[in-house]
């Protein structure tokens, strides 16, 4: 079982954290050996340049920063936007309240979706609407 949670770090300040039995390691951002992992094994970066200055090893404030911290990391790496195809069978509410536009259009990442329209099926639009989970479970 998979345990993600922001933690507290024995320096006093925050990370989100994924714990699998007794082994706990910082994630997302908080993971600051994402891209130098890739650097120390002489590989290719896996992270995209543009955000792998977000990488940091420096902890948060709180545990809210940490939780936020890894929702962005979820919305730059992980978000899925799909367009619509070009003769959908069914047409969905856009999510977006009081938009009056109908879409086969959609984001998803993780085990979130929202049908999206041409207008809102952007990260920006996404990130307000994907609920921010400070913990999750996983097997």
């Amino acid at each position: 079982m998979n345990y993600l949670s922001a933690r507290k770090r024995t320096d006093g300040r925050w990370d989100f954290t994924q714990r699998n039995d007794d082994r706990v390691w910082p994630i997302g951002y908080c993971s600051s050996y994402g891209p130098k992992a890739a650097e120390w094994a002489g590989q290719m970066l896996v992270v995209d340049q543009a955000f792998a200055q977000r990488y940091h090893d420096d902890g948060h404030v709180t545990a809210e920063e940490a939780v936020a911290c890894y929702h962005r990391f979820l919305i730059d790496q992980r978000l899925v936007l799909t367009d619509p195809p070009e003769k959908p069978k069914e047409l969905h509410e856009c999510a977006v309240a009081d938009c009056p536009n109908f879409t086969a259009g959609s984001a998803h990442c993780s085990n979130w979706h929202a049908w999206l329209c041409d207008t809102h099926r952007t990260p920006s639009v996404a990130a307000d609407l994907m609920p921010v989970s400070a913990e999750i479970w996983s097997s």
